[in-house]
């Protein structure tokens, strides 16, 4: 009955600690690996290739708008909100940029990547 006893305490003094010591690795690791980058903690939305022909950019995100201009294909811009909005009755996602015409574009006519190098490579430009 003693051996018992003791075994279950001996077992349970090794789970105690075995589950502290984990629970310490995971503390450990989350102060080490930073987050990655979000829309919420970033200041921009990343950057946009124009995989249209041309892009119109539009003063308001909705069809209805005033067109300020527009990109050609495989032109790379910076771009930093995204809002849903409506063309037709058919709801959509606009995207505000920030390039040479800020505006607002129609996602359909781009693809956004994290950062420029990635949208550089997409469009088979060579980084710097």
């Amino acid at each position: 009955m003693k051996f018992r006893h003791i075994v279950l305490l001996g077992l349970s003094f090794f789970l105690l600690f075995s589950c502290n010591a984990i629970s310490a690795d995971k503390r450990n690791l989350a102060r080490l690996a930073p987050p990655p980058p979000t829309p919420l903690l970033s200041r921009s939305l990343g950057w946009a290739l124009v995989v249209s022909s041309y892009a119109q950019v539009f003063d308001l995100p909705q069809s209805d708008a005033v067109v300020l201009g527009y990109y050609r294909r495989d032109t790379i811009i910076p771009v930093s909100e995204r809002r849903k909005g409506t063309i037709a009755g058919d709801s959509t996602y606009w995207v505000r940029n920030q390039g040479e015409e800020p505006g607002w574009l129609k996602e359909t006519d781009i693809k956004i990547f994290e950062n420029e190098a990635k949208a550089k490579t997409a469009a088979g430009v060579s980084p710097k």
